[in-house]
């Protein structure tokens, strides 16, 4: 008979009779291939048939098609999973077997570059796993260090891995003698320092010099280290300062007009000397003299003396020389009781002596502490026989107290602290110890924001007089922890609820866990288990400061559901009472309302399906019964746990 139909026919036959239509089969030694690499596909174990097609094009594979049995050999040069077909015709029928081709990514091994060494280093392990995860073996198998040059090893991958062979090359420097350099010159303190020597061995070598700078101040050895792989050991060198002579000069000053000037400088060996002063003096004596002085004569005389090494060193003197005149003197204060700093007195004729009460030195320091609170006379005498005597009065005023008080002296970052002074200064100025200042009188109002220990400085001023007190170390504060912590996982099954803390705080010495399940723990780094129970969990862990402070962080685990699935692999719709529906069977860790069950016939049509994990396929498609034989089945079902669908195929066999 002919028929002609969209969605199939039924033909019915009498008596006995052989349905002689095509079988397709394919067979292949693998089905798992690396990019790149063929897979062999045959077909002639298919019966019945008077011609074979292939269809390679998903994937795409080249060739993307073929004819006959074979054995093909297809290439696919992507990763993924890829479906080969192969069509039999016959007797006017079509046969249809198709399967599934898995192809993985190639890798190259990828490693850490070794060397350059040195001849006769101690020889590094090649590694026989590459950066990537890559095992396998190398030749040559271990590095050699006793010859010079550049060697290539080979890295062949373990069989199974797919991936290509890989090459190092490693670099042997041949060792090189002690490196020398060219003497420096000695010379003087203070001089320009001179640059570091050049090398007179060969090749030159790179390194750092230590100290990385030549002193202009003193002798010393200075050590050039090699960099590292030149393979030249290191070298020192001497490099000489010489000092500068001393020179110590002197005068018989203060003269009158016409006295002679006697200058005087100490003896050096091999020593030249050259003087110069007012009026175009100079002199090359050792101790020269200049006779009746006039008052232009007077000022600073300088001796420059230059040693046997040629370094040069001065020195100066002042020379006075006085007319019979009454001195004016320079008036100062006035001052503060407490204030201990020497003050110089100045008189426009120098040379005289000072006196009075404060008069420490009669060359002319006055010391307010040691005068005292009041108003003090001083006497400045000439006693060259060129002058005469003058006075002033010197006003000494009492000091301002200079005391505080804080509020707080130690707590946690941030603190703020009130400081409390005496109200009736004319003006307090504070420093807090961390580079911030403040101005306020009777007390000022300051934070911390960092921990630390902090000295605290009033100076308070009243009737021009200042006193500043320090207290040193006068506020503590103590730096907040930083808690933090990881787990061994953040997702547990019900089956395996054991967590290990790994505690990462800082600045902490005590802590308290909140295991989120009504436990707590005072440990470090506690393990805990949960209940085998779905759910999630916060953990808090707070941790406490030697200073009380605190500080926590919090994460949150879950415990997810067991997901199981039961896929019968066959079953009997022959109207018994028993197995006659194919349902598979899902956990409660399945969001059923999100499930899908397909059934494939072996050309790849659907020929069942359902959303409802309840409904089972009772054997039948357009409700009559469908032949014995394997059928193909697709689950989709989403994870309840999580927003994702998991995929399941199988095949179910039919019985009747």
């Amino acid at each position: 008979m002919n028929a002609t139909a969209a969605n199939g026919f039924t033909i019915n036959w009498g008596g006995t009779g052989t349905f002689t239509g095509p079988d397709a089969n394919i067979t292949s030694p693998s089905l798992t291939v690396c990019a790149g690499e063929p897979v062999t596909l045959d077909g002639s174990t298919s019966t019945n048939y008077t011609n074979l097609n292939w269809n390679f094009l998903n994937g795409p594979g080249s060739p993307n098609s073929a004819t006959g049995p074979g054995p093909h050999t297809v290439t696919y040069p992507n990763a993924g999973s890829y479906t080969a077909i192969l069509n039999a015709t016959g007797n006017g029928c079509t046969s249809v077997e198709a399967v599934n081709v898995t192809v993985t990514e190639s890798a190259t091994p990828a490693f850490t570059a070794i060397g350059p060494l040195c001849e006769g280093a101690a020889a590094p392990p090649l590694p026989t796993t590459s950066n990537n995860g890559i095992t396998g073996t190398w030749s040559p198998s271990t590095v050699n260090t006793a010859a010079t040059g550049t060697t290539t090893y080979t890295f062949t991958p373990d069989a199974g891995q797919c991936s290509a062979p890989a090459t190092m090359d490693v670099t042997i420097s041949p060792s090189t003698s002690t490196v020398t350099f060219a003497a420096v010159p000695a010379f003087c303190e203070g001089s320009p320092a001179p640059a570091f020597p050049a090398q007179t061995s060969t090749p030159t070598v790179t390194g750092t010099w230590s100290p990385a700078a030549i002193s202009t101040t003193a002798s010393g050895t200075y050590t050039f280290t090699p960099d590292a792989g030149s393979c030249a050991s290191a070298a020192t060198i001497n490099i000489t300062v010489n000092p500068l002579p001393t020179v110590t000069i002197s005068s018989n000053t203060p003269l009158c007009v016409g006295d002679a000037l006697n200058l005087t400088a100490n003896t050096v060996a091999g020593g030249t000397y050259d003087w110069s002063g007012p009026n175009g003096f100079d002199s090359s004596d050792e101790d020269p003299v200049r006779p009746g002085v006039i008052l232009s004569d007077g000022g600073n005389y300088t001796l420059q003396l230059t040693d046997a090494n040629g370094c040069v060193s001065q020195a100066s003197t002042n020379v006075v020389v006085g007319n019979s005149v009454t001195p004016v003197l320079t008036a100062v204060g006035p001052f503060c009781s407490e204030n201990t700093t020497p003050v110089s007195l100045a008189a426009n004729i120098p040379g005289g002596t000072w006196s009075g009460n404060g008069v420490t030195d009669p060359n002319g320091t006055f010391v307010p502490s040691t005068a005292g609170t009041g108003t003090h006379t001083i006497t400045y005498t000439h006693t060259q026989g060129c002058g005469g005597t003058a006075t002033m009065n010197i006003v000494v005023d009492d000091a301002p107290p200079a005391n505080f008080t804080a509020d707080i002296l130690l707590g946690c970052a941030p603190l703020t602290v009130s400081f409390t002074s005496d109200p009736g200064m004319e003006s307090s100025e504070w420093t807090f110890g961390d580079n911030t200042t403040a101005s306020g009188i009777g007390g000022v109002t300051h934070t911390y924001a960092n921990p630390g220990t902090y000295t605290v400085t009033l100076t308070n001023t009243l009737n021009g007089c200042s006193t500043t007190n320090s207290v040193t170390n006068y506020i503590t504060v103590f730096a907040d922890p930083v808690a933090a912590f990881d787990v061994s996982s953040t997702v547990l099954t019900q089956v395996s609820t054991e967590v290990i803390f790994y505690n990462n705080s800082n600045n902490a010495t005590s802590y308290s866990w909140d295991f989120g399940d009504e436990t707590t723990s005072t440990a470090t780094n506690p393990i805990h288990t949960y209940p085998q129970e779905p759910g999630s969990y916060t953990i808090i862990l707070t941790a406490f400061s030697a200073g009380g402070c605190s500080d926590q962080a919090t994460l949150t685990i879950v415990v997810r559901e067991d997901q199981v699935i039961y896929v019968p692999n066959a079953f009997t719709p022959d109207g018994d009472e028993f197995n006659n529906e194919f349902k598979p069977v899902l956990s409660e860790g399945f969001d059923l309302y999100n499930y899908t069950l397909l059934i494939y016939n072996r050309w790849g049509e659907v020929i069942f399906e359902s959303m409802n994990a309840e409904a089972g396929w009772d054997g039948t498609y357009h409700g009559k019964p469908v032949k014995e034989g394997a059928y193909s089945w697709t689950i989709r079902v989403k994870n309840r746990t999580e927003d994702k669908f998991n995929v399941y195929n199988g095949h179910v066999l039919v019985i009747r």
